[in-house]
């Protein structure tokens, strides 16, 4: 007992702790930021890619490329095939938007959904914008299977493996993001049927390609006809994929944190009118206002001969003004929202230049080609 005391006073892993045991430290969970099955299998096909150039050195002539060409047609074709059915990539999607973060809690998040599904399962994602929410990183990354049989309907026991997965991930307490996609594929019955149509998809390929592989060392006819084969599965495939697929599209709603109205009559009248096959002209009355009150309201930076010269060569001057009206049935909120400023503010609006006399508009008028018009000049000879 003397000597056990003594070891354990002075034993190094001891120092500095005093419950006299190794420090134990808390998991530390990060998000999966690479598909180990996909990178697994990339890694594999450059193993034998790296032993192929290898050895290739010790053949000669011809033989050294007809090997080659082979070896590296046969690897693209099966690394083809492996990635296709491994991949999570043959649907996707993201959306941004605002989510509740987990059960229990009324904290939402902001934050980017995204799914992908494969041919063994799905892939969902939910990364916050920005990541650090609710004093903590928020980017989860989880993997839904559903090889190899469908199993019962539930979360019993005899249950499929999606459903066992998803049941686990309800008492994990995954944020409600990730559940809500994942439940869609739970369903089964009445032609919800996202999970079952997605596994259908088939492994035919592989066996073909193997036996192909084979035959061809063996009897190159036959190896030939199975590689033709292979192609055919291939092909297929994706035909059985499309028809496989569920009749009813998946739509999975969210709420969007970003939104804009956008009124597309008030700022463009014309071009609705003319959608609508409207006549454009019908919004619009011609109005005409004597020149000379316009240039009033304008600072004259001209000399009094220029002016002088000018009103012997033009007796009357009118500008045309094309001026929009209202419908009287607009509140006053709506007409001062749709109404833009004018261009000029010239005095006496409505003046008729024959007789002085002002009429009451009930509306401001919403000038629109003020600075574009050309006035129309009228001498003394077109009044003849």
């Amino acid at each position: 007992m003397e000597s056990y005391e003594r070891i354990r006073e002075t034993n190094l892993y001891q120092a500095f702790r005093s419950e006299g045991f190794p420090t134990t430290y808390g998991s530390h969970k990060t998000p999966a930021s690479v598909d180990i099955e996909v990178y697994s299998l990339i890694f594999a096909f450059i193993s034998i890619i790296i032993s192929i150039v290898v050895i290739l050195p010790g053949f000669r002539g011809k033989e050294r490329l007809f090997i080659s060409v082979r070896c590296f047609a046969s690897l693209f074709i099966g690394i083809s095939i492996f990635l296709c059915n491994f991949e999570n990539e043959w649907e996707r999607h993201s959306v941004d938007a605002m989510v509740q973060y987990k059960a229990g809690t009324g904290a939402h998040i902001n934050a980017s959904i995204g799914l992908n599904i494969g041919l063994r399962g799905i892939n969902i994602t939910l990364k916050g914008i920005p990541e650090k929410q609710l004093g903590e990183t928020i980017d989860y990354n989880e993997r839904f299977s559903w090889e190899w049989n469908q199993g019962r309907v539930g979360f019993g026991p005899q249950a499929g493996q999606f459903h066992k997965q998803y049941r686990y991930s309800q008492y994990k307490g995954l944020p409600n993001a990730i559940l809500w996609v994942a439940e869609y594929f739970t369903f089964d019955g009445e032609g919800i049927r996202w999970g079952r149509n997605y596994r259908l998809s088939g492994w035919l390929s592989v066996p073909l390609f193997l036996l192909a592989n084979i035959l061809f060392q063996m009897v190159i006819q036959y190896g030939a006809l199975f590689l033709l084969m292979t192609g055919f599965s291939l092909i297929s495939a994706n035909i059985l994929y499309s028809l496989l697929r569920n009749p009813i599209p998946l739509r999975i709603p969210f709420e969007e944190f970003t939104g804009r109205t956008v009124y597309l009559e008030p700022q463009f009248p014309d071009e609705t009118a003319e959608f609508f096959g409207i006549d454009v002209l019908q919004s619009y009355e011609d109005y005409f206002a004597d020149i000379k009150e316009v240039i009033r309201t304008k600072p004259n930076h001209q000399n009094k001969d220029s002016k002088d010269t000018n009103e012997q060569h033009i007796s009357r001057v009118y500008a045309g003004l094309r001026k929009k009206n209202l419908s009287n049935r607009f509140s006053r909120l709506q007409k001062s929202w749709v109404r833009k400023k004018p261009i000029t503010n010239p005095r006496n609006i409505g003046v008729n230049s024959r007789d002085n006399k002002s009429e009451s508009i009930d509306e401001t008028p919403l000038y629109e080609n003020f600075q574009h018009f050309e006035p129309i000049i009228e001498t003394e000879e077109n009044q003849l």
